[in-house]
């Protein structure tokens, strides 16, 4: 699974998103398109990764995200589903 960053520094990066294929090179400029409404950002789902293992109620937000990955979800659904809690 890519944790996007270092676990021990507690460092991670950032995600993109191909919305159209085309080519890109030197000098071209990337643009928004849009931004997560539910405002988690990439460092809060570190956390609830790697930190904040015990929040689950964490982890139930974070698993109604759509954009979330499938390995982000992998992993926190396991957890949700090692609690007895039932993944939505």
């Amino acid at each position: 699974m890519a944790s996007g960053g270092n676990q021990k520094g507690a460092r991670c990066g950032f995600y993109l998103k191909v919305v159209e294929e085309g080519e890109v090179g030197a000098g071209d400029r990337f643009e928004p398109v849009g931004q997560n409404p539910d405002g988690i950002t990439v460092m809060a789902l570190w956390h609830l990764a790697y930190r904040e293992r015990d929040n689950l109620e964490g982890a139930k937000a974070a698993l109604r995200l759509t954009s979330l990955g499938p390995e982000w979800r992998h992993l926190l659904a396991s957890r949700l589903i090692k609690a007895g809690i039932p993944v939505e």
